[in-house]
């Protein structure tokens, strides 16, 4: 008779990597991060279409995750900078590759639309 695994024993790697990138804006965070942009302004500006409250939230997630270290400094105005932690330095290949697909399709997205444009205007001067 087969033994039964659990749910918590069957989780694949995929579904871990996952629940530590569980939203469209994680990634994109930790890779603008990657790239030096570790102030709560400069990913405010660096990442397009997220707003100040999803991106504190975002925050606070990474950090309570692991991934991201929260660092403030004692001035006035206070300021806080946020660094990658090992466990997040793990996490970069898996985004820096969604970032080469990501180039890539984009680029073969742009070479297909420039293609159907000339079809099409090849087509209209036929009639």
């Amino acid at each position: 008779m087969a033994v039964k695994e659990t749910k918590s024993a069957s989780v694949c790697g995929v579904t871990t990597c996952m629940n530590m990138l569980d939203s469209k804006w994680k990634p994109i965070i930790l890779y603008n991060i990657s790239k030096g942009a570790n102030r709560f302004t400069k990913l405010l500006t660096a990442v397009e279409g997220i707003n100040r409250q999803m991106l504190s939230k975002q925050l606070r997630s990474l950090e309570k995750t692991g991934v991201l270290e929260r660092k403030t400094f004692p001035e006035i105005p206070p300021r806080v900078e946020y660094s990658i932690t090992p466990l997040g330095k793990s996490l970069l290949p898996v985004v820096q590759s969604m970032q080469r697909w990501g180039d890539k399709q984009s680029g073969a997205t742009k070479v297909k639309a420039k293609t159907e444009t000339k079809a099409v205007s090849q087509q209209t001067a036929l009639f």
